[in-house]
């Protein structure tokens, strides 16, 4: 009889256990898309990194571990709580992000888990780019905004800005391509960029719009 309530409590056990293994695995396939769209989308790289931390723990086998697969569930809900705490203090203050202006040749800050600093100095316009050895043309023409960027921090970092342009009538245009994008900032080095547009003849009024953490900035690009 012992035996039987023991192997009972065994099944038991290892039902538990399976359905929270399935859990940990569900919440870190979710926590790991967090951790993209934080990167990817919004520039929130403190977010991306706790995220992405989270995940590694949630897909960590048992067996490094050493805890049970209910015990590690209830940790992670209490790590993810306290990261979305983290994002309302940091991110959410204010609600909506702050709107900042700025002029050409004026050094600004980029806000983020590394800072950095930007000059928005002219624009460029071209009949047609090349794009991987291409000549690409338009029936509109393509605009560069030449910047320059500076990593504030002490460490080599990749950039990956989140930027548009809108006009007089509230259009947006999207970048067709960022000359940095592929490269590593070294510290305290100036580095010239430009950012790539394909836009209609008509547009007038532009402006360039790029985004950090807490801001939105904005530089009239005089055309």
């Amino acid at each position: 009889m012992k035996k039987e309530v023991k192997k009972e409590e065994s099944t038991i056990k290892k039902i538990i256990s399976g359905i929270f293994l399935v859990l940990n695995i569900i919440l870190g396939i979710f926590v790991l898309i967090m951790a993209l769209m934080a990167f990817l989308l919004y520039n929130i790289y403190l977010s991306g990194v706790l995220y992405f931390l989270l995940a590694i723990f949630l897909f960590f086998p048992r067996r490094i571990l050493i805890i049970s697969n209910w015990l590690k569930f209830l940790i992670a809900i209490v790590i993810f709580i306290l990261i979305l705490f983290i994002n309302m203090f940091l991110y959410w203050p204010g609600g909506a992000p702050q709107i900042l202006n700025h002029n050409l040749g004026e050094e600004f800050i980029l806000n983020s888990a590394t800072n950095v600093s930007m000059i928005v100095y002219n624009t460029t316009k071209e009949n047609s780019i090349l794009v991987n050895g291409q000549e690409r043309t338009s029936t509109g023409y393509f605009l560069l905004v030449n910047s320059a960027l500076t990593n504030l921090g002490n460490s080599a970092i990749t950039i990956n800005p989140s930027y548009n342009l809108v006009d007089s009538q509230n259009k947006t245009y999207v970048g067709i391509g960022f000359s940095g994008n592929q490269e590593s900032f070294q510290p305290g080095l100036k580095k010239n960029v430009y950012f790539v547009f394909e836009v209609p003849t008509t547009i007038n009024s532009i402006k360039f719009r790029i985004s950090d953490e807490k801001s939105i900035h904005i530089i009239s690009l005089g055309i």
